[in-house]
């Protein structure tokens, strides 16, 4: 899936094969693939094998502020299974404004 497509079709995401909002994702138990997409008459639906993502794209371990606001904020170090390019924490707002709310026909 293309990077620079995915969440900016909006004539390809809103109508007949919509893009499941973050809680609605899941797995498949059948082959067990995470699915992200539905047919709307429910004939057909959209997922990727989690095993052939990870072999591609392993999980990269971060370290990040844990808690509230406060300065003293324990620092711990994460898994993170989707990154910026450059292998860094992907910021929630930008994530949820600029690629899936956009994708998912803002529902």
């Amino acid at each position: 899936m293309s990077s620079t497509l995915f969440g900016r079709r909006r004539d390809l995401t809103s109508n007949h094969d919509v893009l499941l909002a973050p809680a609605e994702l899941y797995v498949d138990p059948g082959r067990e693939p995470l699915v992200f997409r539905h047919e709307n008459q429910g004939s057909a639906s959209w997922g990727i094998l989690l095993s052939g993502y990870f072999a591609e794209f392993p999980a990269v371990e971060v370290t990040l502020p844990w808690g509230g606001p406060e300065p003293e904020r324990k620092a711990r170090t994460i898994r993170l299974i989707l990154t910026t390019r450059y292998g860094n924490a992907v910021r929630a707002n930008y994530f949820s404004a600029q690629v899936w709310k956009p994708g998912a026909g803002s529902r």
